[in-house]
């Protein structure tokens, strides 16, 4: 397998460098020898000769699932040699097992091994991706691959091995107890490894819950574990206490606290039932003919009782999870909502101001076509400057190029523009740009444009906060005083109405000079007819 069959990277360690690596070996370590010595304390020393609930299945193949599979040689690796070395160093946990001076120890141990492997390849290929780790459909696919058909194989094959050395006689009932310990170890700890590694990796668990609550649940699930599974009984004993008076802290944890706690949770009480089985003690020292028929029906009730806690907890999760995301989608789409309700009433703004401008343009026009067609040019061309910029802030500089070059073009030569960056919002540039196509239409007609002989400058930049902008043209015959037109009404209406600034024009002893600033902020409403009459130019 490759790495695009990783399922659920989310919750998978990356383990790209040295020390992840290192830590996630260590980390393996310690709990594969932990549940390995506690499964050589569970076993069961009667004709099947194997244990009741092997653990270290379960961490093996949680291991296997949380690495990528890039990584699984090693983790195999540290796996079988782990278990391989904790099984010689105990002195022969299964003493009548491996009587024979160990031989059967690598043959378990390879079983365990192909027994990991082959549930963690058939999870990653058969389970679609698009089902996430522990949701309720992602655990029945569990339950039928590393509880059912692995675990089954590996036994076959354990209890074929144990009778061929003649360890043991008794092969159906080694294959089921053999089957059930592995199946009831996967159970108990791959869930809630994963579960586990999902909160890390995605936060705890949607549903509202404390510290407290957690603590409270922890000690009912154990007191009535304790109980119920540890002391000495008979029959009448093994009826009251009722095993499955276990269940019910359970749907406490599966309600309140999420998968992770009420994996936790089963993997402690599953502890405590085993080690009650392998002292004599509770309710199912009393049911069966023989031990292996209690151990049966222990581990019978275990699946019963435990699978069907963590369904309903990963459906909880898995539903308040969906519930989450239906409220970020809902404020999402909120703010979506209003977000357009804001662009319908910025469209609405500047279609009425570019309708006020386009009615003081064809008032001022007095009758004459191609003034008013030059001022309707100006302003699309400003228009398509803005939404190239997305009617963002826009420099200043594409502004004065987009109104002022296409009027002198042939005369560009003569035209020099210079000044720092200053961006403009576009309310402010539409204004400004009327301004100056007014500017440039009379240095057109009447100014520097005109004369063969005139040079025209263009400079601005920030003085005192305010925006500056410095027009100055330059003529071998410069007019005689200033006529004061409709054009120069426009550019105050337009500066000194609209921007708040101040327009100062005036002729030189070489030509014409006009002054722009106004400060670099919002725009202030547009006038009405009437309110633009009162106020002088009709520029509304």
């Amino acid at each position: 397998m490759d790495d695009a069959h990783d399922v659920q990277p989310d919750i998978a360690f990356p383990l790209d460098t040295k020390r992840s690596r290192m830590l996630f070996a260590g980390a393996f370590v310690v709990a594969h020898v932990i549940a390995f010595l506690v499964g050589i304390r569970l076993h069961y020393d009667g004709p099947s000769t194997v244990s009741t609930l092997w653990l270290p299945s379960g961490v093996f193949l949680a291991a296997l699932l949380l690495a990528p599979t890039r990584c699984w040689w090693w983790v195999a690796g540290v796996g079988f040699f782990t278990e391989l070395t904790a099984a010689f160093a105990t002195g022969g946990g299964f003493e009548t097992m491996y009587a024979d001076g160990r031989v059967w120890y690598p043959i378990a141990n390879v079983g365990n091994l192909l027994e990991a492997l082959l549930s963690a390849t058939l999870i990653r290929t058969l389970l679609p991706r698009r089902v996430p780790r522990c949701s309720p459909q992602w655990l029945v696919g569990f339950v039928g691959i590393a509880m059912v058909i692995s675990p089954a194989i590996n036994a076959a094959l354990g209890a074929w091995g144990l009778w061929i050395t003649g360890v043991s006689d008794q092969v159906a009932e080694t294959w089921r107890t053999w089957w059930f310990g592995d199946g009831m170890g996967v159970m108990v700890v791959t869930p809630a490894v994963l579960a586990w590694a999902a909160r890390r990796r995605v936060g705890r668990h949607p549903v509202t819950s404390t510290v407290v609550e957690g603590v409270i649940v922890t000690v009912v699930t154990f007191s009535v574990a304790t109980f119920i599974f540890i002391p000495e009984m008979d029959e009448i004993d093994a009826l009251w206490r009722l095993p499955f008076a276990i269940a019910i802290p359970l749907l406490w944890a599966a309600f309140r606290l999420g998968l992770a706690a009420t994996c936790s949770l089963i993997f402690g009480a599953s502890i405590l039932i085993a080690l009650g089985v392998d002292m004599d003690r509770g309710p199912f020292t009393a049911m069966g003919d023989n031990p292996t028929e209690r151990i049966l029906i222990m581990q019978g009730f275990m699946a019963m009782t435990f699978l069907p806690m963590q369904m309903l907890a990963a459906g909880v999760s898995e539903r308040m999870r969906m519930r989450e995301r239906l409220d970020q989608e809902l404020v999402v789409r909120r703010e979506q909502q209003a977000h357009v309700e804001r662009l319908v009433q910025e469209v609405n703004h500047r279609v009425r101001n570019n309708l006020g401008v386009i009615i003081s343009m064809v008032e001022a026009a007095d009758s004459d076509p191609a003034t008013l067609l030059g001022r309707l040019r100006a302003m699309s061309r400003v228009h398509d400057q803005l939404s190239v910029s997305q009617w963002r802030p826009t420099d200043i500089g594409g502004v004065i190029s987009a109104v002022v070059l296409p009027l002198v073009v042939e005369s560009s030569d003569r035209v020099v523009m210079s000044g720092e960056p200053v961006r403009l919002p576009p309310e402010q540039c539409q204004s400004l740009a009327m301004a100056l196509h007014e500017l440039a239409s009379n240095a057109l007609r009447h100014g520097a444009m005109k004369d063969p002989g005139g040079h025209l400058e263009i400079s601005w930049g920030m003085q005192d906060g305010n925006v500056a902008l410095h027009w100055s043209e330059t003529m071998a015959d410069p007019p005689v005083g200033l006529v004061e037109g409709q054009g120069c009404r426009l550019i105050r209406g337009f500066i000194e109405f609209e921007m708040r600034g101040q327009a100062n024009i005036q002729t030189t002893d070489d030509g014409l000079k006009c002054d722009i600033r106004f400060p670099l902020r919002a725009n202030g409403p547009m006038l009405t007819n009437a309110a633009a009459k009162k106020a002088g130019p009709r520029i509304d």
